[in-house]
């Protein structure tokens, strides 16, 4: 990946949305404000963002949500030339008259293509912003398209923007930023562009997880829990092995408490014989979750759960690991 933004910037954007540790965060958006005190409009973006709530950054951030003053760097953004605030504050409407007459672009197809460029470029978050423009529709005023004389119909219109927007975001994802699964995900929701594709859902839950992104973290719980007890088919898009999965579910509820609390959210797994050989057993303080969660990760809790529960391989138990795993 070519360097497109400069050094503390680029630090700024790794700290804040491709890790979930809060004290990096914040580490993070202290290096986009010395980046844009020393004149870099980008950072002056990007900072915008981290001052929009958690549509826009990781959900337990736990950093100021101050709309004039994301509106004010926006603004300044624009004004100093970063193509990516042109974007951003179209996004969110915040890209006023008195906004595009600052912008030193000719127009939003110039500043598109700015971006554009930085992410062929492969910066993850440049795909991410161009794939969202064609996921949102604002390539249709970008690109100077009225989209209902283009297309015949909402099914066509949907198909095209969708067709056009999943390679960016999936690069976007690759990349490293987990944020493009949201959008990734609904695109085969059945009413996105694409016809409903629940495996193709699976994989970009997990994925978003792996990254160890808590959004989905509790999106993969969910899902485990509403399809506990259906019957399911190939077509349904259930994991092939649920029980290989919920450890590996269990994990992710196990590290983000330790981050937020200090304290292991479900306890322990171990390693234990049984009569059809070695497996795991979750050995979970059930009654605790709810005290040590509070509105955070119960649904992460309860999908492991009931992922173990089907095959009767869960072991409850009122115990609770402090710091560490029970071995």
């Amino acid at each position: 990946m070519e360097k497109v933004f400069s050094d503390k910037t680029e630090e700024g954007i790794r700290l804040i949305w491709m890790q979930f540790d809060p004290e990096k965060t914040a580490e993070g958006v202290r290096l986009l404000r010395e980046a844009a005190d020393a004149g870099d409009p980008d950072a002056l973006c990007f900072l915008a963002r981290t001052y929009m709530g958690e549509r826009y950054v990781w959900e337990y951030a736990a950093l100021e949500i101050n709309g004039e003053k994301a509106a004010s760097l926006l603004k300044e953004g624009i004004r100093r030339g970063s193509a990516c605030a042109v974007l951003l504050a179209m996004r969110c409407g915040e890209l006023t008259p008195s906004a595009r007459k600052a912008m030193p672009f000719a127009s939003l197809k110039e500043a598109r293509d700015d971006v554009l460029g930085k992410a062929e470029a492969g910066h993850p978050f440049c795909q991410y912003m161009i794939g969202n423009t064609y996921y949102f529709g604002d390539c249709f005023e970008i690109d100077g398209i009225d989209p209902q004389t283009a297309f015949h119909d909402p099914d066509g219109l949907r198909a095209d923007t969708a067709r056009r927007a999943l390679p960016w975001l999936e690069k976007a994802l690759n990349g490293g930023l987990s944020d493009a699964a949201k959008n990734l995900y609904n695109l085969f929701s059945g009413s996105e562009g694409f016809p409903r594709d629940r495996g193709r859902q699976w994989e970009i839950a997990l994925r978003g997880a792996s990254a160890g992104n808590p959004y989905w973290e509790e999106r993969c719980g969910k899902m485990c829990r509403e399809e506990n007890g259906r019957v399911h088919g190939p077509e349904a898009g259930r994991p092939p092995d649920k029980i290989s999965f919920a450890p590996k579910v269990f994990s992710f509820a196990h590290k983000f408490a330790i981050m937020l609390r200090g304290t292991a959210l479900c306890g322990a797994a171990v390693r234990a014989s049984s009569s059809v050989g070695q497996s795991w057993r979750l050995i979970t303080a059930w009654s605790r979750v709810q005290v040590l969660a509070g509105p955070y990760k119960k649904d992460t809790c309860s999908g492991v759960f009931f992922a173990l529960e089907r095959k009767n391989r869960i072991f409850l138990q009122k115990t609770l690991a402090k710091k560490e795993f029970l071995w």
